[in-house]
């Protein structure tokens, strides 16, 4: 081999293995060059190799065994991810549901108790992925106007109830030097203050925890907030104070036994403020207490621009029919809920080689589509649908997963699918897509086109109307919400039915009068959706569009009351 090698004249290096060149020698690798020193003469250069070449390879093959643990980790990830996303996708959804319901004060706040819990176990969920994800350098953060009075306020409520359990007082207090209206990630903040919160309380056994929220420098466009969580637990010391961000650390195995946690929160929670621009600093006293200090900066914003209470499930401005793939009964329940509520048709498979022959026989505005089910899985059903090209209408496809890794959306979009939503399901996002799909479809494509029913613009309720009822009765702002309920739990009912038995009968006239007499109540007492329905019922030339038209004044009247209903709770 080493003749072969050396056969002719080169300038190049080669790698030449000597196994067996030399009978009872071990194992060589030699790094060769022969150069021509003349007509017959060579000069050939040797240089044993044997111990780069060893460790090169076994640098590939750790970088082979790395790139596994990757794949493994990552498969691993979806799976949990799955498998824990799926039931709490029916907590939250039927939570959401149920919010939209006729409740007690005591109910409504057992819901929100409910709700809110939901997002939190959600968010803990998700610490695994973000770590993950900024491992990978694909965290993205979502900036948007935010109450950040409330999101600091109602992530202390999240943890009183544990608070009292331990008997320890908790409070929360926020100077009025703090802007209200804020721009920036408050689902980010909030599950670092939830962390910092929940690590407080579980480290304190007798005493108190405070959150303390002041600002700093501000210009008239940008604020620094300080916020505080402070505690009087068991505090750290300097060697547990300099690991303390370390991720799957925690103070030492004892308090590993004792209060359980993966070591991520903390970790986490301090890349994340520092993605926000911020820090996350701590001092600590053993058997004193710690206090972990959030200093963030922050875009003003006004606060005509901060979300609006009960604006989440606004009546669909086209109404769709929707075809959703998915095999889990009480998902499939949740979703249906969440769709027909606002007033979309919603048709119902429980396997993707079911959506398949659905769409062939119907053509569907949009699919809904699971990736995890049985007989034909999500994807490979898109690429079937798609295969089907112009023999039918082609839907939008939008991927419903429990799947929330960085490449997910990638390879959906690759089988087909035009875009995904994550489980669990959050009504403002399904709303937001089925907004943006019925946005792309040419005029009069819809298979359940009716006139435009009120858009978002339109509120449900005109709480200048409202105020000015309020002043033109000389009454409290609670009292007239008070009055409002009676009209909508005595007066308006009848109304409907009023609409519903003109339509029945086929009196076109005695429909739109009665309309035109709920439109007149509904302006004077600020029901500003419903009353901008009254009017499209009244006017419509059309009395093809009478059916959806009254089926979504119908939603609209359940809608506002339960809003309604959820601020009387809160003048009380």
């Amino acid at each position: 081999m080493l003749a072969a090698a050396l056969a002719q004249p080169t300038a190049e290096r080669s790698l030449i293995p000597l196994n067996g060149a030399v009978p009872g020698a071990a194992a060589k690798t030699v790094e060769g060059r022969v150069v021509a020193m003349g007509a017959d003469e060579r000069l050939i250069l040797l240089r044993d190799v044997t111990t780069q070449q060893r460790l090169n390879d076994e640098l590939a093959r750790a970088r082979d065994a790395a790139e596994a643990a990757a794949q493994a980790k990552s498969t691993f990830l979806a799976t949990m991810s799955h498998e824990i996303r799926t039931p709490l996708n029916a907590v939250i959804g039927m939570a959401a549901m149920l919010e939209t319901t006729e409740l007690t004060a005591a109910q409504r706040k057992y819901v929100a108790i409910i709700t809110n819990g939901g997002q939190s176990l959600l968010a803990v969920i998700n610490n695994i992925l973000d770590f993950s994800r900024i491992e990978a350098g694909h965290m993205e953060l979502e900036n948007q106007p935010f109450d950040l009075h409330d999101c600091l306020t109602t992530t202390v409520d999240l943890v009183r109830h544990e608070a009292r359990r331990k008997d320890l007082h908790i409070e929360c207090r926020v100077t009025n030097a703090v802007p209200r209206a804020v721009i920036g990630d408050t689902g980010r903040l909030r599950q670092v203050v939830l962390n910092l919160l929940a690590n407080a309380i579980k480290f304190t056994d007798a005493g108190a925890v405070y959150l303390e929220a002041g600002a700093g420098t501000q210009t008239i466009h940008r604020t620094t907030v300080t916020i505080q969580i402070r505690d009087t637990g068991i505090g750290m010391t300097p060697e547990q104070l300099a690991r303390v961000f370390d991720p799957f650390i925690q103070g030492d195995r004892s308090i590993a036994r004792r209060f359980g946690g993966t070591g991520l929160g903390l970790a986490i929670s301090r890349q994340l403020v520092g993605l926000m621009g911020g820090r996350l600093d701590v001092r600590s006293t053993p058997n004193q207490g710690s206090t972990f200090t959030i200093t963030l900066p922050f875009v003003i914003a006004s606060e005509a621009d901060l979300p609006q209470p009960g604006t989440v499930l606004q009546p669909a401005a086209i109404p769709l029919r929707i075809l959703v793939a998915e095999d889990n009964p009480i998902n499939q329940d949740v979703i249906r809920s969440l769709l027909e509520q606002v007033g979309h048709s919603v048709t119902i498979v429980g396997d993707g080689q079911a959506a398949v022959e659905a769409v062939q026989l119907v053509r569907y505005d949009v699919v809904l589509m699971d990736v995890q089910m049985p007989i034909l899985d999500g994807e490979t059903a898109t690429r079937r649908i798609r295969q089907l090209g112009g023999g039918i209408a082609q839907p939008p496809i939008i991927a419903l997963t429990a799947h929330a890794l960085a490449d997910d959306r990638t390879r959906f979009l690759e089988c087909g699918m035009n875009g995904y939503l994550s489980k669990p399901v959050q009504p403002a996002a399904l709303q937001r897509v089925l907004v943006e799909v019925a946005g792309a479809m040419p005029t009069g494509a819809a298979a359940a086109v009716v006139q435009p029913l009120p858009p978002e613009s339109v509120s449900l309720i005109d709480w200048d109307e409202v105020r000015h009822l309020a002043r033109a009765l000389n009454m409290s702002q609670a009292n007239v919400l008070g009055t409002v309920l009676e009209i909508f739990e005595e007066t308006i009912p009848a109304q409907l039915d009023a609409i519903d038995a003109a339509i029945d009968s086929g009196d076109v006239d005695g429909c739109q009068l009665a309309a035109h007499r709920l439109r007149g109540g509904c302006l004077q007492i600020g029901a500003q959706a419903m009353a901008d329905l009254c009017r499209r019922l009244e006017h419509s030339d059309n009395s093809g569009d009478f059916p959806a038209l009254i089926a979504a004044l119908h939603t609209c009247y359940s809608q506002t009351y339960a809003l309604l209903r959820k601020h009387s709770v809160a003048a009380e």
